[in-house]
């Protein structure tokens, strides 16, 4: 062959592979990062409206048909054709390479979607499901199919919009949201609670929302938890205003967190008054050294105290009005460091022991002031010795009354005399009788 045409020839065929590199590139679109694959060439895919990654099947599926029309061909040629065709091969080849990675993206995506145990939902701008993972689907299933569904019809039974809507507002605003929502059953009845969040789904090569991700989360185990312990507070309340004694809350650092009205009635002390354990010895206990020991008995008990285990101690406590109080100081170490302390009034309780105490005592003086008596008597009338009758009578007497000196005295009204008969006791020297 003729160098010019050689030339030429070799012109030509470089004018053709670049044409046809420039042609599939045209053909082959790829989306950056949610690897997204136009079709090649016939009818625009219809969108499928459970598939978040777009036209990605129908793209597949349209460059197969693609490479296969272009191989037939290739192969059906001439070898002069063949060898003209070999850039399309090269072209051809990448692009399988291109296919092999998008499926293999398109299957770490759906698996990664298929293995949150929380539900997800994509929602497009009008709240119509364009796609849920299998957890919504579970927990939905008497709703299902949900995908073309609004999620207010498929979630919620109901053929309007949810007066309050994260999903709404997340379109509206294109900002994320969040709201604690019903899950309802088929017959919208409320089985449980759910945390729901929204985050608007944005179209990466674009930068404009394409829709809107709903996060879905059921806590209705912490609900019932939350209502539980709600239940068991509203029960103390009723329980510790009602109580018959006066109850203190102090939390880990001192601070009164609650005192109930019977310790108000007791002491004359609110919440203001007493807000803290400083306050509170200060008040009660304004003598600072009977004070100092009974905050040293507070800690010397807080430290030895294990949690649930009653401490006792009973202080003579000063009211608002200056009244002092006996009283019945029981506290409680909790789990979390409070302590739980009720205020028992022993005041009158103690006062009546030590009445009762006092007036057994005098009880017993008396008894044994009548029996020494009545001895005496026995004694004087007895037919003893005068001497004898006189010791016996200064030992009786000694019994009720402490002396140091006795004398017993005779008088002689007629002759007007007075005679000492018997003395007893220390000597007093030249003192006159």
């Amino acid at each position: 062959m003729p160098k010019g045409r050689n030339n030429l020839a070799t012109d030509d065929l470089k004018s053709r592979k670049k044409n046809n590199h420039l042609k599939d590139r045209k053909r082959i679109g790829l989306l950056s990062n949610s690897a997204i694959i136009k079709p090649l060439r016939g009818k625009p895919v219809e969108r499928q409206p459970d598939n978040i990654f777009s036209d990605h099947h129908s793209a597949e599926e349209t460059l197969r048909k693609a490479h296969t029309g272009q191989e037939t061909r290739a192969k059906k040629g001439t070898p002069h054709r063949v060898a003209k065709n070999e850039p399309m091969e090269h072209v051809i080849s990448e692009n399988k390479h291109v296919e092999d990675a998008l499926r293999e993206t398109e299957r770490f995506l759906s698996s990664v979607f298929a293995s949150i145990q929380d539900g997800v939902s994509i929602l497009d701008h009008d709240m119509n499901i364009i796609r849920v993972n299998p957890a919504m689907e579970q927990w939905y299933s008497h709703a299902t199919p949900l995908v073309g569904k609004k999620c207010f019809e498929a979630y919620h039974s109901r053929n309007q919009r949810c007066e309050v809507c994260p999903a709404y507002e997340t379109i509206h605003t294109g900002k994320g949201a969040h709201e604690v929502v019903p899950k309802r059953g088929a017959t919208k009845e409320i089985l449980g609670w759910l945390d729901l969040f929204t985050f608007p789904l944005v179209d990466t090569t674009t930068g404009k929302m394409k829709g809107v991700i709903e996060f879905v989360r059921d806590i209705t185990k912490r609900k019932q938890a939350e209502e539980a312990l709600r239940n068991e507070k509203q029960r103390f309340q009723v329980l510790s205003d009602q109580a018959p004694y006066g109850i203190m809350m102090i939390d880990k650092e001192g601070a009164f967190k609650y005192v109930n009205p019977k310790f108000t009635q007791l002491f004359g002390y609110d919440l203001a008054d007493v807000p803290n354990g400083k306050t509170w010895f200060r008040k009660a206990y304004p003598d600072p050294t009977y004070r100092h020991r009974v905050i040293s008995d507070w800690l010397k008990d807080l430290e030895k105290a294990n949690p649930a285990e009653k401490r006792s101690r009973v202080f003579t406590a000063t009211c608002k009005d200056g009244s002092e109080k006996i009283v019945n100081f029981i506290s409680v170490r909790l789990g979390e460091g409070e302590n739980l302390v009720t205020c028992e009034d022993f005041t009158d309780q103690i006062r009546a022991e030590e009445a009762l105490r006092k007036s057994e005592e005098e009880s017993r003086k008396l008894a044994q002031e009548n029996a020494i008596m009545a001895e005496i008597g026995r004694i004087i009338s007895s037919t003893l010795k005068i001497e004898e009758v006189y010791e016996r009578f200064v030992e009786e007497v000694r019994k009720l009354i402490s002396f140091d000196r006795i004398a017993i005295r005779t008088i002689d009204p007629k002759e007007k005399m007075v005679t000492i008969a018997y003395i007893s006791g220390i000597d007093i020297g030249n003192q006159q009788i």
